[in-house]
C-alpha cells in the first residue's frame, strides 16, 4: 500500500546492478511505481546505482579499482544550494566503498557532488528523488567489517567521520517528513 508511506530509503548491497538477478528487477519494477507517487525516494551506493538505471542512466565497472575509505564529495554549484548537503562543505567527508559507479545521468537529473574517479556521486533526480554513491547512514566500523573478508587492508581507510549521517537528516526535513 503505497498511500501509506511517506518516503522511502532505498539502501546498498553487495551485487552490483549488471548482476540483474531477479530481486533487482523486482525493486525497479516497484520503483516504478513509487515514482508514480511523486513521493521522496533516496537511493544509497547500490540504491544510488539502481535507481540511476531505472531511470534510464548508465552505470559501469569502475577501470580505476573500488572507491574505498573515508573520503571528501567536491560538491557542484547546484549541489552547494541543496538541501542535501546543508550543514557540509567541500572538505566533508563520506564512507565509499563501491566497485561500480554512475557514469551517465538520466534526463532531468542534476549532479549535485563528484570525485576524481566518480562523475555522479550525488544526484537529483527531480521529483523529490535523490540518490549518493556514498554511505550517510553507516560508521567507519561497519565500513571496515565489510571489507574484512574481500580486502581486509581497505578496512583501514576508514576514520571516524561525525555527522555524516546528517545527510539523512537533512533528506528528511528537505522533504518535509518530519
Amino acid at each position: 500500500n503505497l498511500d501509506a508511506i511517506d518516503g522511502v530509503i532505498l539502501g546498498g548491497s553487495f551485487a552490483s546492478v549488471a548482476d540483474n538477478h531477479e530481486w533487482q528487477r523486482r525493486i525497479s519494477g516497484w520503483l516504478s511505481r513509487w515514482r508514480e507517487t511523486g513521493k521522496p525516494m533516496m537511493g544509497i551506493c547500490g540504491g544510488h546505482q539502481l535507481m540511476t538505471t531505472m531511470l534510464g542512466g548508465l552505470v559501469e565497472r569502475s577501470p580505476h579499482g573500488p572507491e574505498v575509505g573515508s573520503l571528501p564529495v567536491t560538491r557542484t554549484a547546484a549541489g552547494r544550494e541543496h538541501f542535501l548537503f546543508d550543514g557540509f562543505d567541500d572538505n566533508s567527508c563520506f564512507f565509499f566503498g563501491n566497485f561500480d559507479r554512475v557514469i551517465e545521468v538520466p534526463e532531468g537529473t542534476t549532479i549535485l557532488g563528484t570525485r576524481p574517479n566518480l562523475p555522479a556521486a550525488a544526484l537529483d533526480h527531480g521529483g523529490n528523488w535523490v540518490s549518493v554513491q556514498f554511505h550517510p547512514e553507516t560508521t567507519c566500523d561497519r565500513m571496515a567489517t565489510c571489507w574484512a573478508e574481500l580486502d581486509p587492508a581497505q578496512g583501514a581507510r576508514y576514520n571516524f567521520i561525525p555527522g555524516c549521517e546528517g545527510m539523512i537528516r537533512n533528506y528528511i526535513q528537505g522533504n518535509g517528513l518530519v
